[in-house]
C-alpha cells in the first residue's frame, strides 16, 4: 500500500534527506502538515524543538513558530544577512548553510520560479552533504508535476501531497456544513463531496461555503464554483451539455458496447475526451516531431498515466463530422459523471519543464476525480499513423472506425435535426449522397436561421466525401478487417468487400527483370 504524504515526509526526516521536493496543490496546508509530522520524529541527534522556517519571494525568511523568532534573529545576525535581503533565495540558502542550527527545516515556496538561476541551483547543490550530516533539510514546495533542476535531480527526494481523495473531501464538506449550523445529511454530504472532487481541500471548503444557503446547499452554485476552479488548470474544459445517446444518430454498435459501462463493476467517474489526438501525437514522432522533446515527453506521460492508473478507453477513428466527439460527450451524461475535454495544446508552455508540469496537473486532477481505474478516455482522430503500438494498446476497450452514415441513419438525422430547429420535415431535401450527420445538422440550422428551404440551405455545403474522396478511401482501406465498426460493433468491412478479401493498395511498384 502506498505511503501517505505524512509517512513519506517522516521517513525523509528520519534519514536526514537534505533536499526534498514536495509537489502539492496547496503549499500552506502541506507546510502545516509537514511541520506537524516533523515534530513527531524523535532522535537523540535532534534538538527538542528544531528550528522551522518558511521562505517566499515576498516575505523572505520567517519563523513558522512564533516562539522561534529569536532563534531566526540570531541566525541572521550570525550570517550578517539583513532580513530585507532574505528575499534573495541564493543568499538565504548560503546563510542557512553557514549558520542554521542542527535539525533546521526550511520550507521554500515556489523556488521553481528561479531554477533557471545558476546561483540558486548551485546553492542547493552546495548544501547537500553539510545538511545531510546535520539533520537539516530544504523542503521545496512546488506545484504538482514540477521536476527538480537537472543539476540536483539525483540529490533530491521527491514526495507528493496529492489532491484529496473522497474520504478527505467528505471530512472537509461535513465540517464546513456543520460549522455553519446546518445539518449534514448523508445524501447531501455524498452529493456535495462528489461535487468538489478534483479540488484542493481549501478550494473545496471555499466552494461549499459559497454554496451554503439557509435551507442547505445550493448544488447548482456548487457546480458553478467547481467548474470555474477545474477550468483554471491549463488544458481542462468541463463540458456541461445535456446530450445523451438518444441525441447521437446512428453508431448503434459502439453505443451498445459503451452502454455496458453503466453496470460495470468498476464504475466510471469521469470521461476524458482527447479530441483530434493524432495532432498531439504527430509531434512525438521521431521523423517529423518537435526538436524540443516536449511532445515526446507528453506522449510518454500519457502512456505511463493510463497504465499506472488503470485507465480504460477507446479510440474513435473516422471521417470529420460523423459524430465522434458528440458520442464521447453523450457517454458522460449516460453514465452520470463528469466530462472533461483535455485540450493538450493548452498545456504547452515555453518555460523549461512547464508543459510537462501542466500536463501532470491535468492528469492529477483526473485522478482526484476518478480514483484509480475510474477514468475512461475517448481519443478521437481522423488518422491513425501517429498512434504507436504502445499507445494503441492503452485503449483496452477497442479501436472503432466511424464510417459515413447509411441512408437509414441519414433519414433519422433529417428527422431529428429538422425537429430540433423547428424546420418542416415534409419538404424537398437536397441530394445527401456522402453527407455526414454534422452536415445535415448545418443544413437544418441554416434553413432555420435564414428561414429558407432545405435545398437552398444546402448550396454552400460541400460534403467531406466529395471534398476528400481519396482520404475517405484511404481510411476505409486502413480500417478494413482491422478495426471495429462503430455502426455494428463487429469488425469493419469496406463496402463491396468480404472480410477475408485483400484490399487493393493505392500505391505500389512492380519491378520486372530483377537483377541477379
Amino acid at each position: 500500500m502506498a505511503q501517505t504524504f505524512a509517512q513519506s515526509f517522516a521517513s525523509a526526516r528520519r534519514v536526514s534527506a537534505p533536499i526534498v521536493l514536495v509537489r502539492t496543490p496547496d503549499n500552506i496546508a502541506t507546510q502545516k502538515l509537514a511541520v506537524e509530522t516533523a515534530l513527531t520524529v524523535k532522535s537523540d541527534k535532534l534538538p527538542p524543538s528544531p528550528l522551522m522556517l518558511s521562505w517566499d519571494f515576498a516575505r523572505g525568511l520567517t519563523a513558522i513558530l512564533k516562539e522561534q523568532q529569536p532563534k531566526l534573529d540570531a541566525l541572521l545576525t550570525k550570517a550578517t544577512l539583513p532580513v530585507a535581503k532574505t528575499v534573495n533565495a541564493t543568499e538565504t540558502l548560503m546563510a542557512l548553510l553557514r549558520c542554521a542550527p542542527v535539525g533546521t527545516i526550511a520550507f521554500f515556496h515556489n523556488p521553481h520560479l528561479v531554477w533557471s538561476n545558476p546561483g540558486m541551483v548551485q546553492a542547493l547543490a552546495n548544501l547537500r552533504d553539510e545538511f545531510k550530516s546535520t539533520l537539516r533539510m530544504i523542503a521545496c514546495l512546488v506545484p504538482l508535476g514540477t521536476e527538480p533542476p537537472n543539476e540536483v535531480k539525483h540529490d533530491t527526494i521527491v514526495i507528493e501531497d496529492p489532491l484529496p481523495d473522497a474520504l478527505r473531501l467528505s471530512e472537509v464538506v461535513r465540517k464546513t456544513i456543520t460549522d455553519n449550523g446546518l445539518p449534514a445529511g448523508d445524501d447531501d454530504l455524498a452529493r456535495a463531496t462528489k461535487g468538489v472532487r478534483g479540488l484542493s481541500a481549501f478550494v473545496a471548503e471555499t466552494a461549499v461555503a459559497m454554496a451554503l444557503r439557509a435551507k442547505g446547499i445550493n448544488f447548482e452554485a456548487l457546480r458553478d464554483q467547481r467548474v470555474t476552479a477545474l477550468q483554471s488548470a491549463a488544458g481542462i474544459t468541463v463540458h456541461r451539455g445535456t446530450e445523451t445517446f438518444v441525441d447521437v444518430i446512428g453508431l448503434d454498435g459502439i453505443k451498445a458496447d459503451l452502454a455496458r459501462l453503466k453496470t460495470a463493476k468498476n464504475k466510471v467517474n469521469v470521461v476524458v475526451v482527447l479530441d483530434e489526438f493524432e495532432k498531439v501525437l504527430s509531434g512525438s514522432q521521431a521523423e517529423h516531431g518537435d526538436n524540443t522533446g516536449t511532445a515526446q515527453r507528453q506522449a510518454g506521460h500519457i502512456l505511463r498515466w493510463m497504465q499506472d492508473q488503470d485507465v480504460r478507453g477507446i479510440i474513435e477513428f473516422g471521417h470529420p463530422g460523423v459524430g465522434k466527439t458528440h458520442l464521447a460527450k453523450a457517454l458522460a451524461n449516460e453514465l452520470g459523471c463528469d466530462c472533461l475535454l483535455a485540450e493538450m495544446d493548452k498545456t504547452l508552455d515555453s518555460k523549461l519543464g512547464a508543459s510537462e508540469s501542466r500536463l501532470r496537473t491535468l492528469t492529477d486532477t483526473v485522478d482526484a476525480i476518478a480514483g484509480k481505474g475510474g477514468a475512461f478516455v475517448i481519443a478521437t482522430c481522423n488518422g491513425m499513423a501517429a498512434f504507436t503500438t504502445e499507445m494503441r494498446r492503452r485503449f483496452t476497450r477497442g479501436i472503432y472506425f466511424v464510417e459515413l452514415p447509411t441512408d437509414e441513419v441519414k433519414a433519422a438525422a433529417w428527422q431529428y435535426w429538422c425537429a430540433k430547429y423547428g424546420v418542416a420535415v415534409k419538404q424537398p431535401r437536397p441530394d445527401d449522397t456522402g453527407w455526414t450527420v454534422s452536415e445535415i445538422k448545418v443544413c437544418c440550422e441554416q434553413a432555420f436561421d435564414y428561414d429558407i428551404p432545405l435545398v437552398q440551405a444546402s448550396r454552400n455545403i460541400v460534403p467531406v466525401a466529395k471534398a476528400q474522396p481519396d482520404v475517405i478511401g484511404e481510411r476505409r482501406r486502413y480500417a478494413h478487417g482491422k478495426l471495429l465498426d462503430a455502426a455494428t460493433g463487429s469488425v469493419y468491412t469496406m463496402p463491396g468487400q468480404e472480410l477475408d478479401q485483400p484490399v487493393a493498395a493505392t500505391t505500389g511498384r512492380t519491378v520486372t527483370n530483377l537483377p541477379d
